[in-house]
């Protein structure tokens, strides 16, 4: 019994000093706390910390342990495909992530990392494919937009990557402070004996239908006016003059 309370206050003690940051005082604990006793969850908890620090050998030797000890617990086969990852094992690495779905078909961390190794090894149809399956539910962040707007490019598919990167523009801080200073120019500033941004946007779209440099002009004037929805159109139009 003074073993087993002895590795619950190890334990709640690296659990805090984790929680505050302090990750190596944190291991220190946990690893003390598995001298008593083995068990799955501080084996992940330690090779977590392990992989904060991006020691990623003793992570993959924690995390190993900890899936060998419960095999059902989704997160250990999450990070442990992370962990092989960042050393550059991508198969072992993939064997994880598609173990964790077959346990949680829509985890969105698995269906991310499985998709961005198949994107980086040209296998754009079956990455695209995982991230169809994220659910709409989850909160998609901007590495997501970026790797499927990036994947819709190189697949020719224009439409889809132009909706992507709009959808980007509005979660990406880079995307959302630039926006916010383009609208916050006043539009006269730009007017100039040529006439007004409004003129010139005017003539533009007259010419821009067979000209690819007046669309490449036409969308560069929408974006100093803080349309940029328009300028991604006019880029992407211009492809196809």
């Amino acid at each position: 019994m003074a073993d087993k309370n002895n590795k619950a206050a190890h334990i709640a003690l690296a659990m805090e000093l984790a929680r505050i940051g302090k990750y190596e005082r944190s291991i220190k604990f946990f690893s003390s706390a598995l001298s008593i006793e083995e068990d799955y969850l501080s084996l992940y908890n330690l090779g977590s910390l392990y992989y904060k620090l991006e020691d990623f050998k003793n992570a993959i030797i924690c995390l190993e342990r900890s899936k060998s000890l419960n095999p059902s617990f989704v997160m250990s086969y999450l990070v442990l495909g992370l962990s092989y990852s960042r050393r550059g094992d991508l198969k072992a690495a993939k064997m994880n992530f598609i173990q964790a779905l077959m346990k949680d078909p829509s985890n969105r961390v698995a269906l991310t990392g499985l998709s961005i190794l198949f994107h980086n090894s040209g296998r754009y149809l079956e990455s695209m494919n995982l991230l169809s399956k994220i659910p709409a539910t989850a909160n998609i962040n901007e590495r997501l937009l970026r790797l499927k707007s990036e994947i819709f490019f190189v697949s020719g598919n224009f439409l889809k990557c132009k909706e992507e990167l709009k959808n980007l523009k509005k979660v990406s801080d880079r995307f959302k402070s630039y926006d916010a200073f383009v609208r916050s120019v006043p539009v006269a500033i730009y007017d100039d004996k040529f006439g007004t941004l409004e003129d010139k946007i005017s003539r533009l779209q007259l010419e821009s239908k067979t000209n690819r440099e007046s669309m490449i002009k036409l969308s560069l004037l929408h974006l100093f006016t803080g349309n940029t929805d328009e300028a991604i159109d006019c880029l992407f139009e211009a492809r196809g003059v």
